[in-house]
């Protein structure tokens, strides 16, 4: 039986910011050499990342609809990866701008919001 609790429905938006969230823990994990998330748990992360492309492929079919997550990662995870957004959020650090194209806006020079929001 899973009891993972299921994110509430998300618009287009909301999946990309929280996509560039994720992607930003990966990156920064990776490029920083910090050792927050085990792999198996920076698997559990791409997997959420997956799950959000997924629902980002039926709102190309339907861009008004809200999209349910079929994944989240587990509450003791998302607790680290907030972690990770905090650090980051206190560092200069930035990911590299070949990795901020997002769907919504086809753009490249995107920041994401949870880093805008601290300005």
């Amino acid at each position: 039986m899973n009891s993972q609790k299921k994110l509430p429905p998300m618009t287009k938006k909301q999946l990309d910011d929280r996509n560039d969230l994720l992607m930003d823990v990966q990156a920064w994990i990776r490029e920083e050499n910090h050792p927050y998330l085990t792999p198996l748990q920076l698997v559990c992360v791409t997997q959420e990342r997956v799950a959000i492309m997924h629902g980002l492929d039926q709102l190309r079919e339907d861009c008004d609809r809200l999209i349910t997550l079929e994944y989240k990662i587990p509450d003791h995870l998302e607790n680290k990866v907030q972690r990770v957004v905090y650090e980051i959020s206190q560092s200069n650090w930035t990911r590299a701008k070949e990795y901020l194209y997002n769907e919504t806006n086809k753009k490249y020079e995107r920041v994401p919001d949870y880093i805008t929001a601290k300005s």
